[in-house]
């Protein structure tokens, strides 16, 4: 009997555990700051709960180098070696990483312009995880017939001509403006304008006229000549004036109705040309920009030259008067949110207008996210980043040789130009 109570003993200790399963991760909790939702790892669904919006999420492997324990910046690729497979990391690599750094030291580098250390790069065997050490010979060949878009020796003499700013460290914060009337902020930027009433004119002369847009408001969509559709009953229904800056005509009424509605700021942006009179500000909520010099470390396209991090820190908080739903709450995700610019003339004047840009509260803004749909989040202002350093999965990342121009004119449709420097 003893017997056959040891061997069912066994029998049950055998028995295969039943799968536990994964957990729902709640965002709203204070560890997640306080996001609105919930992620089913197991189904790889996330559901928003204010909204009930399901989702589907994916795992994907990181996209950035391992630091081990004993560096505190950014791990080196080797010169010879920046394919975007050996970046791929899982946690059997990331184990090798750890074990075959923490027998290494680093030697720390200084640059005379950036106050950042940096550390040599550990043995490329453990930089490369398995997957991406069985294509080396493969890596290496697409490496010799990769041209690069920029070379050091060609950019050397224009590098110098651009200095990098004097202060790496922006802080913002939202600091409350006595708020002016509409009419005060247009009386800076319109001058009055007589529109000639014509009764006699001939037909091929009204025929022109109507073919003419300059002779119509663009938000009315009545002739200038005519009282202004918002104008019914009001004396000044007929005043015409024209912005300084463009020239562009408007029922005085009509620009005064479209300022209340659109504007919160002391600036004004023509209806038609998208024309910028005064300085346009944003509402991007308190935060820290931060930059630093990347010696070493070159983005595809740029061989030879470093690379610039300008990083960016914003909190959750409360929504002010300028924001879509003053006096709630607005949620952050993914912050602090990194970029990365090549160190070259055109690199340096980009962060510069990066940094007006972000003082001018323009960066960022307070709205409904396009990648989750969630609301009252903070996103970008479109002004496009690149935050991948090494590959390009996200199709956020180099090579990219139109990036900086097009930065530029994102930046100029904001009114952050290089005569604002």
């Amino acid at each position: 009997m003893r017997y056959l109570e040891d061997a069912h003993t066994k029998i049950i200790k055998r028995r295969p555990k039943s799968k536990k399963k994964q957990p729902v991760i709640d965002m709203r909790k204070k560890l997640y700051t306080r996001m609105p939702y919930l992620l089913d790892v197991e189904n790889l669904q996330q559901t928003n709960v204010d909204t009930g919006k399901m989702r589907n999420i994916q795992r994907r492997p990181l996209t950035q180098p391992y630091l081990p324990a004993a560096s505190n910046g950014y791990l080196s690729s080797s010169s010879s070696s920046s394919d975007t497979s050996q970046n791929v990391v899982t946690r059997t690599s990331l184990k090798k990483r750890r074990a075959a750094a923490s027998g290494q030291t680093s030697v720390a580098q200084t640059n005379g312009s950036s106050s950042t250390a940096l550390h040599q790069p550990v043995a490329a065997s453990a930089q490369q995880p398995p997957a991406a050490a069985a294509n080396t010979k493969s890596a290496a060949k697409k490496q010799q017939q990769r041209t690069p878009l920029h070379t050091k020796a060609e950019g050397a003499a224009a590098q110098e001509k651009e200095s990098l700013p004097s202060e790496n460290n922006i802080r913002i914060n939202t600091k409350k403006r006595k708020a002016r009337s509409a009419e005060e902020v247009l009386e800076n930027f319109v001058i009055h304008v007589n529109i000639d009433e014509k009764d006699d004119e001939s037909d091929e002369d009204m025929k022109k006229d109507e073919e003419d847009e300059s002779h119509y408001c663009c938000i009315c969509c009545e002739k200038l000549s005519d009282p202004s559709g918002f104008g019914e009953g009001e004396t000044d229904a007929h005043v015409v004036v024209a912005l300084k800056k463009c020239g562009h005509k408007f029922h005085q009424l009509c620009l005064l109705q479209m300022f209340k509605a659109t504007h919160k700021m002391d600036y004004l942006q023509c209806p038609s040309c998208k024309c910028i009179s005064g300085e346009k500000t944003g509402n991007c909520p308190a935060g820290v920009m931060t930059w630093a010099l990347l010696p070493g470390h070159s983005v595809a396209g740029y061989d030879g030259y470093d690379t610039i991090s300008v990083s960016y820190d914003i909190q959750p908080g409360k929504q002010g008067p300028e924001h879509p739903r003053p006096g709630q709450a607005f949620y952050t995700q993914g912050f602090p949110r990194v970029g990365y610019l090549p160190d070259t003339d055109e690199g340096r004047k980009v962060l510069k207008l990066m940094i007006e840009a972000w003082r001018r509260r323009l960066m960022f803004t307070v709205g409904t996210s396009y990648t989750t749909g969630s609301s009252d989040v903070v996103t970008w202002n479109e002004i496009h980043h690149k935050t991948e350093l090494y590959g390009n999965y996200s199709g956020h990342g180099y090579p990219d040789p139109a990036y900086l121009a097009n930065v530029i004119l994102e930046l100029a449709d904001h009114g952050v130009t290089e005569d604002c420097l």
